[in-house]
């Protein structure tokens, strides 16, 4: 902290002149202040040449004080609630100060230019989640006793549960036999576990909670079919694009999800997957049931489906993309980076590429 005295001050003042502004970050921006100081006080002077913040909440409150007190650039990544909802305080201030601005749907990009004023649009960038795709190869099918129906996330008002398993019940009333695995935990798990006995499914739905990505990668070699039904929640929070449904699709399991934030940007209806209207417990079944059954749909989609993921979410070219972003503004002598890269380059030393 003490090398960095007038960045440390200019840093207070920013704190009290957006206090003023919007007395209710006060607590943010000191606790957000107070992180910064310790960083500054624990990394070496001269390591931090740019801060970059994943997600626009409190991370990039801290960034936003800890650019102000290095002296040095600012660059957020966005995801989705610090998107959709109003959770991400001081947001237009952080917007105006970075270098550049990451999300990883262009719906979530589409929604930023909407709701707040972006001074020069090259600085947003959208660049992809992506998969280790080695990670997924050779991943073949095994049969289980019963068609089986996965379900991956978190267990909150935004990933749709109960209308889910309203669409389960509808199933199992037609006599569609299968089984339904929902893998997560979170505060709604408890009133799922309840909705699901109500509606006569407890011999069909399992819950085994949060597993480790091994455990979820060997329940997806037995499943018939992944499915995913967000929706908006009251709050405005919302689904970008969810991790699990690429890794599915990257798994070979036919998707079945519905049409909200980013997701349509991957599961392309009977092209890469099959979506149905947020909600619409009866569609949402009609498209399981076509997923279950439909052979030749089954392997046009998961076809698709896995070169749509080696072209968008392939993870080392994602992050060759971000990586040359930064290599272009911090100027770095050469990108990629190898054995015979050298020593750091000095400020103003252009990118030179391999």
């Amino acid at each position: 902290m003490f090398s960095k005295p007038f960045g440390c001050i200019s840093a207070l003042w920013l704190v009290l002149h957006h206090t003023v502004r919007e007395p209710r970050a006060f607590r943010e921006l000191v606790n957000a202040y107070a992180a910064a100081c310790y960083f500054v006080a624990n990394v070496p002077p001269g390591q931090m040449r740019h801060i970059h913040a994943h997600f626009a909440t409190f991370p990039a409150t801290v960034g936003l004080i800890l650019a102000e007190i290095l002296g040095v650039g600012l660059s957020i990544s966005c995801h989705a609630r610090d998107i959709f909802t109003n959770e991400a305080r001081l947001l237009q201030v952080k917007l105006s100060e970075t270098e550049f601005l990451t999300v990883c749907t262009e719906y979530g990009a589409d929604m930023l230019k909407r709701k707040h004023s972006i001074m020069n649009l090259d600085r947003l960038k959208v660049i992809r989640h992506g998969l280790d795709l080695s990670e997924f190869r050779d991943l073949d099918h095994t049969e289980y006793r019963v068609p089986l129906i996965v379900s991956v996330g978190r267990m909150v008002e935004k990933k749709g549960f109960p209308i889910l398993l309203r669409a389960a019940a509808m199933l199992a009333a037609e006599g569609v036999e299968f089984e339904l695995a929902l893998i997560g935990d979170g505060p709604q798990r408890d009133e799922l576990e309840r909705l699901a006995n109500g509606l006569g499914l407890s011999h069909k739905v399992y819950f085994p909670g949060s597993l480790p990505f091994e455990e979820v990668l060997g329940t997806y070699r037995y499943a018939d079919v992944f499915v995913l039904t967000p929706i908006v929640a009251h709050d405005g929070d919302r689904d970008g694009l969810p991790n699990a449904i690429i890794e599915a699709m990257a798994c070979g399991v036919p998707v079945v999800a519905t049409n909200v934030g980013g997701v349509p940007e991957l599961v392309e209806h009977e092209v890469t997957g099959l979506l149905a209207q947020p909600g619409n417990v009866q569609e949402i079944a009609q498209q399981l049931e076509r997923a279950l059954v439909d052979q030749p749909l089954r392997q046009t989609i998961t076809a698709n489906a896995w070169q749509r993921v080696v072209r968008d979410h392939d993870a080392d070219r994602n992050a060759f993309v971000l990586g040359s972003v930064f290599a272009e503004l911090l100027k770095l002598r050469k990108w990629p980076p190898g054995p015979d890269a050298g020593s750091p380059p000095a400020d103003g030393e252009e990118v030179v590429p391999e």
